[in-house]
């Protein structure tokens, strides 16, 4: 059996410093499933297959990585056979969504003149703003 899924995120991609703030969120959760960033990557799932800007190889029961697509109007949404990994995809998705609004927090804190610590928690990441003296 095949499960062949599009999950939409919150993250709408406008320019060209959203999607390299994405691709450096992908990057981050990638290294927490041992897996890297791959570009036009195909797809495949049991019976189908799709080509995605972006993909995290990972081996599913009937897949072989998380696909991830910008949409006509910069939604971003994960895309493959998710039969039997649909916890893991919501954890993608989950961590997908905290990690770029922690890294645009981060970048627009450093132009504003602030500085920045950043510490990765069980649940989630913590910034610590300070004023430059």
């Amino acid at each position: 059996m095949s499960c062949w899924a599009r999950v939409k995120c919150k993250i709408v991609i406008k320019n060209d410093a959203s999607r390299a703030l994405l691709r450096r969120a992908l990057e981050v959760i990638a290294k927490k499933l041992n897996s890297e960033v791959k570009e036009n990557f195909l797809v495949v799932g049991y019976g189908r297959e799709r080509r995605c800007q972006f993909a995290i190889p990972k081996r599913l029961t009937f897949g072989n990585a998380i696909g991830i697509n910008i949409t006509a109007d910069g939604r971003i949404e994960l895309v493959g056979d998710f039969h039997g990994a649909f916890n893991l995809v919501q954890r993608v998705k989950r961590d997908l969504e905290r990690t770029y609004m922690a890294l645009a927090i981060i970048q627009s804190a450093q132009q504003l003149g602030w500085t920045v610590n950043v510490n990765e928690v069980t649940e989630g990441i913590v910034i610590d703003l300070g004023v430059r003296r």
